[in-house]
C-alpha cells in the first residue's frame, strides 16, 4: 500500500518545564502498529535535500473516512470507463444503421443529421423533404468510409398574405446559433427594405444597407448574454465559435465571410439596443419596465456614489458618432457637454478643503503622466438609489472632484417634488458636507444630509464615525452603502472592452451593462426586502435593551459619547505663537553654538532654524495685520519666562486632549477588531487604522514631553482610564458603556428598517399592480385590433410575454407580500386566467403516459435513496 495511503494521525503531548512553561510535541505515528508490544518507530527515508521527514509535509488526512473511501471509489469508476467511453465514441463516428428512421427503406449512402437528434438517419428523399422546411441543418452522407457534408439549399420565402408582385431571389450568408454559415437563398421584394424582410425570417442583418451576411437572432442573443453576463468580448466568443468540433471537415473555402468583422461595432451594438428596448417596453409603449427602481421611482431617499478609475477610455479609440450621439440619449450618463459647463462655472473646487479623517487621492494621482495623456476619460462616476438600481453616471475628463458630488445632489434636489431629506452616501461625506458648508450651498444642505459607507467608515477616525458613519447617522436603517462598489465589481470586468471601444459605444454599452444589472436587482427586489426586514427584526429580538429604561440609559451614553469624540482645540494669540516661535530659535541656535555635532546633524539644525525663521516671518505678517486692525500686540522681555510657562501650560493641555481622544479611539478600533478575523477585508482595514492611531500617538507623546517636566511613556497615554486624563473635564466611556451605545444606535436603526422595509414592501405593491393593470389594458386593446394588422396580432404575445416578467417578481416576492399581510392570490390568479387562455391548444397527457411517467420517475428516486443509505463498504451499490 502506497505511503499516501495510510492513516497517520498527530499525537500532541503537553511538556511543563521546571519554569512552569508549557510546551506542546507533535509525534506522527500509525495507529495499525499502536498495540504491538515489540513496535519500534522505523526511521523515513530521508531526501538529499532535508534533514526533515517527507512524511512532515504530508496533509494530515484520514483515508479510512467515508467520505475518501467514496470519492476513491468514483475515481476508479471513472478510471475504468475511461477507454470504454473512447471506443464507443470512435465507434458512433460510422452509422448506427443503414435503414432510414422515416420510410424505412434501407439504403447503402445513409444521411446522419445531427442537429435532427443523435437517432437522425434518413434516405436521400426523406431529407430532402424535412431539409426543404428546416433550415441551418448540416446533414452528412457516408461515402462507406467516412462522412461527407451535404450541402443543403437554406431556402427562405414568405408565407404571409403579402403580394406585391416585384419579388426577387438573392443569395445571402447566415450564421446559425452554433456559428456556422450557410449558403442561402432569401426571397426579397423591392416593396421593402433587406433589412425588414430579413428580420421576418428571424435573421439579424450585419449592415442596415444591402447585407451580405446576417445572423440567426438565436446567435445575437447567446453573443449578447454573453457580454453582459460573463463579460465576454466579442472576439473571444467568435474565436471559440471556430474551435466548435465536427464530425467530418467542412468546405472552409466554401464560407470565406469573417464573422467577427461582420458583427462587431454597429451590428453588434445596434442589436444589443433592439433587444433592451423590447425588454423594457421602451419605444413602443408609454410605460417602461426595467429603467427606474420599482420603489424610488427617480426621487431615492437614499443615494450612494464614487469613483471607478478603471473604466476609462483612450483618446486614440476616437468619438465614433459624437460624445453626444449614442443609442440611449445620455439616459443614464450626462450629456458631456453640459457637465464640461458645469465644471467649468464650478472654481470653488479648487480651493482645498480640510483632509483630518481620510486621505483623498484624485485619479491624476494614480497614473503617470504619461498613461495620462492617452486617456481622453479618466474613469467613471457613479450613484445609485438606494436598492442598488442606477440613477446617474459621468464620465471623468480629470480626476475625481467634489464637484462631481454637487452635481448630482442638484439635478437630486431639483427632480426632487417632496420635503424629505435625502441622505447622501460618499467615501468623503465628510469632506463633501464641509465643502457645501464652506461654500454657503444652503439650498442643498436644507435637503441633504450625509454618511459614509460602513465599510469606508473604518478608514475614518472615530470623530467621524460618530458623526457621519452609515451605523450613527439616522434615517440609513440597514442600508449599508455600499452597493456602488458591488455595482463596479460587475462594470469593472468590462474595462478591457470599453476602452478600446468609440466613445459612443461604450456609452451604449456601458448603459446596457446597467440596465441588465437593473433586469435582475428589480428579480429579486421582493427577497432583498424580505431578507432585510427579516434581519431588521432578528436585531430587535436579540438586542440587550430589553426594557425603555436601558435603552434610554444607551441613548444617553451615546450622546455623551457623540460630544466626547469632539476635539477641543486650545487656541493660541498670535502674541503667544511669537513668543514660543522667538524661544525655539533661541533654543536651536544655542544647540548649534554650544553642542559639537557632526555635519549632517548640524545641516539638520539648520534646516529647523530656516523653518522657524520662516514662521517667526509669517507671525511678524499676523503682527503688521492685527495693528491695521486696531489691535496691539505687547512683547515683555522682563516677563517672558511666566509668558513661555502660560504657554507650555496650554500646549501641554492640548497635547492631553489630542491624546484622550486618539486613546477612546484606540479603545473604540480594538473593541471592533475583536469581531473579526485577521484575514477579513475589515479587519485588514481595521488594522491599518489602529497601526495609523499608534503613530499619532507616538507624535503626540513627543509634543507631551517636550513641554513636561516627566517624561512619559506610552503604557501612561493608551488608555482612556490613565490618571492623566482625570484633571480634564470630559468624561471617558469604558467597553461596556461604548458597547451599549453601539447596540442602542443598531436598535434603532433596525427599528426604522423594519418600518421603511414595510412601506417599500407596499410600494412595491402597488407598482407591480399598476403594471399588470396597465398591461393588461394594453392586451385588451390588441385583442380588440387582433384582425386589424398582423403588427397587434404580435403586439398581444409581445404583452403577454411581459405579464409573464410580472408574474415572475410576484412568485419571487411572494415570502416579502405574505411578511407583513399583502395577499397576491388575486394577482397571481389573473395572471394563471391569462395563461389558461391557451390551453385548450395543447392536448392532455393520456393517463396511462401520465402513471408510467410517475412510476418511472418513482424508480429513480428510490435508487438514488438507495445510493445514498448505502453501506460505505458496500461496492456494488453503484
Amino acid at each position: 500500500m502506497p505511503i499516501y495511503k495510510r492513516k497517520l494521525v498527530k499525537k500532541f503531548n503537553v511538556v511543563v518545564s521546571e519554569g512552569g512553561k508549557r510546551s506542546r510535541r507533535t509525534q506522527l505515528f500509525d495507529p495499525s502498529h499502536e498495540h504491538a508490544a515489540s513496535a519500534i518507530p522505523l526511521p523515513i527515508p530521508l531526501t538529499d535535500s532535508t534533514d526533515e521527514p517527507m512524511i512532515d509535509s504530508a496533509p494530515d488526512i484520514d483515508y479510512d473516512s467515508a467520505f475518501c473511501k467514496k470519492k476513491q471509489q468514483r475515481f476508479e469508476y471513472w478510471t475504468d470507463i475511461q477507454s470504454k467511453l473512447l471506443h464507443t465514441h470512435i465507434e458512433e463516428m460510422c452509422p448506427a444503421s443503414n435503414v432510414c428512421r422515416m420510410c424505412g427503406i434501407s439504403v447503402p449512402e445513409i444521411i446522419f443529421c445531427i442537429d435532427c437528434g443523435p437517432s437522425a438517419y434518413y434516405c436521400s428523399e426523406c431529407n430532402t423533404k424535412i431539409h426543404d422546411i428546416v433550415v441551418f441543418h448540416s446533414p452528412q452522407i457516408w461515402k462507406g468510409e467516412f462522412y461527407v457534408p451535404l450541402l443543403m439549399k437554406n431556402i427562405f420565402s414568405r408565407f404571409d398574405e403579402h403580394n406585391c408582385g416585384t419579388e426577387y431571389m438573392s443569395t445571402i450568408y447566415a450564421v446559425d446559433v452554433k456559428g456556422s454559415q450557410h449558403l442561402c437563398s432569401v426571397q426579397l421584394c423591392r416593396c421593402e427594405d433587406t433589412t425588414t424582410t430579413l428580420m421576418r425570417y428571424r435573421l439579424w442583418p450585419s449592415s442596415p444597407q444591402k447585407p451580405r451576411i446576417a445572423f440567426d437572432l438565436r446567435f445575437m442573443e447567446l453573443l449578447t448574454v454573453l457580454l453582459l453576463e460573463s463579460h465576454l468580448p466579442a472576439k473571444s466568443f467568435c474565436d471559440a465559435i471556430d474551435h466548435l468540433q465536427t464530425d467530418f471537415i467542412p468546405y472552409s473555402e466554401n464560407f470565406p465571410k469573417n464573422i467577427y468583422r461582420a458583427v462587431v461595432g454597429d451590428c453588434l451594438r445596434e442589436y444589443v439596443f433592439h433587444r433592451s428596448s423590447l425588454k423594457s417596453r421602451y419605444m413602443i409603449s408609454p410605460s417602461t419596465f426595467g429603467r427606474e427602481c420599482p420603489i424610488c421611482l427617480k426621487e431615492p431617499p437614499i443615494i450612494s456614489f464614487d469613483a471607478n478609475f478603471g473604466l476609462v477610455h483612450k483618446s486614440s479609440s476616437g468619438d465614433g458618432h459624437g460624445k453626444s450621439s449614442s443609442r440611449h440619449n445620455n439616459f443614464l450618463f450626462v450629456d458631456p457637454g453640459r457637465f464640461k459647463n458645469f465644471v467649468d462655472d464650478y472654481n470653488v473646487d479648487k480651493e482645498s478643503v480640510g483632509q483630518d479623517c481620510s486621505n483623498f487621492q484624485a485619479g491624476n494621482v494614480l497614473r503617470s503622466k504619461l498613461k495620462n495623456k492617452k486617456l481622453d476619460v479618466k474613469g467613471l462616476f457613479g450613484s445609485i438609489c438606494k436598492h442598488d438600481l442606477p440613477y446617474l453616471f459621468i464620465d471623468m475628463e480629470e480626476g475625481e472632484r467634489l464637484a462631481f458630488a454637487v452635481f448630482v445632489l442638484e439635478r437630486l434636489v431639483e427632480d426632487s417634488t417632496n420635503d424629505d431629506k435625502i441622505i447622501a452616501m460618499y467615501d468623503i461625506a465628510c469632506m463633501l458636507h464641509k465643502h457645501l458648508k464652506k461654500n454657503k450651498r444652503d439650498d442643498i444642505l436644507a435637503k441633504v444630509s450625509f454618511a459614509v459607507p460602513v465599510f469606508h467608515s473604518f478608514a475614518h477616525n472615530m470623530q467621524c464615525q460618530l458623526n457621519y458613519g452609515q451605523r450613527f447617522v439616522e434615517e440609513t436603517g440597514t442600508t449599508d452603502g455600499e452597493g456602488i462598489e458591488r455595482l463596479w465589481s460587475y462594470l469593472r470586468r468590462f474595462k478591457s472592452i470599453t476602452k478600446e471601444m468609440s466613445y459612443d459605444n461604450r456609452s451604449d454599452l456601458l448603459t446596457e451593462s446597467l440596465l441588465h444589472h437593473s433586469d435582475k436587482v428589480i428579480s429579486n427586489i421582493g427577497k432583498r426586502l424580505f431578507v432585510k426586514l427579516s434581519k431588521a427584526e432578528q436585531v430587535v429580538q436579540d438586542t440587550p435593551l430589553k426594557s425603555t429604561e436601558e435603552q434610554d440609559m444607551a441613548c444617553r451614553l451615546l450622546e455623551e459619547w457623540k460630544a466626547e469624540a469632539v476635539v477641543t482645540k486650545i487656541d493660541f494669540t498670535a502674541n503667544e505663537r511669537f513668543i514660543e516661535c522667538i524661544h525655539k530659535i533661541k533654543e536651536k541656535r544655542q544647540e548649534l553654538v554650544q553642542s559639537e555635532l557632526d555635519v549632517s546633524i548640524r545641516n539638520q539644525k539648520q534646516i529647523d532654524i530656516v523653518s522657524l525663521t520662516k514662521d517667526l516671518k509669517r507671525i511678524r505678517g499676523v503682527d503688521e495685520h492685527l495693528k491695521r486692525q486696531g489691535e496691539n500686540m505687547s512683547f515683555e522681555c522682563s516677563d517672558i519666562r511666566n509668558q513661555l510657562d502660560r504657554i507650555f501650560d496650554k500646549r501641554k493641555l492640548s497635547s492631553l486632549l489630542k491624546l484622550k481622544t486618539l486613546a477612546v479611539e484606540r479603545q473604540y478600533i480594538g473593541s471592533l477588531m475583536k469581531k473579526y478575523a485577521d484575514g477579513q477585508a475589515l479587519g485588514v482595514r481595521l488594522g491599518k487604522q489602529f497601526s495609523k492611531n499608534f503613530v499619532k500617538m507616538e507624535r503626540e507623546l513627543e509634543i507631551l514631553n517636550s513641554h513636561s517636566k516627566v517624561l512619559y511613556t506610552f503604557n501612561n497615554i493608551s488608555s482612556p482610564a490613565s490618571e492623566l486624563y482625570e484633571d480634564l473635564k470630559k468624561s471617558s466611556l469604558n467597553d461596556c458603556q461604548q458597547l451599549k451605545a453601539q447596540s442602542f444606535a443598531a436598535f434603532k436603526h433596525a427599528k426604522f428598517e423594519i418600518e421603511s422595509s414595510k412601506q417599500e414592501i407596499t410600494k412595491l405593491h402597488h407598482y407591480l399592480l399598476n403594471q399588470q393593470k396597465t398591461v393588461t389594458e394594453y392586451i385588451e386593446t390588441s385583442k380588440q385590433q387582433l384582425n386589424s394588422s398582423k403588427y397587434h396580432r404580435g403586439l398581444s404575445q409581445y404583452y403577454f410575454k411581459i405579464i409573464n416578467k410580472i408574474y415572475e417578481i410576484l412568485c419571487n416576492s411572494k415570502p416579502c407580500f405574505d411578511s407583513i399581510g399583502i395577499s397576491i392570490d388575486a394577482m397571481l390568479s389573473d395572471h394563471r386566467k391569462i395563461v389558461n387562455q391557451g390551453q385548450s391548444f395543447i392536448s392532455p397527457i393520456p393517463n396511462d403516459e401520465i402513471l408510467e411517467e410517475i412510476e418511472f420517475s418513482t424508480q429513480i428516486e428510490d435508487c438514488i435513496e438507495d445510493l445514498n443509505e448505502g453501506s460505505d463498504d458496500d461496492e456494488d451499490n453503484l
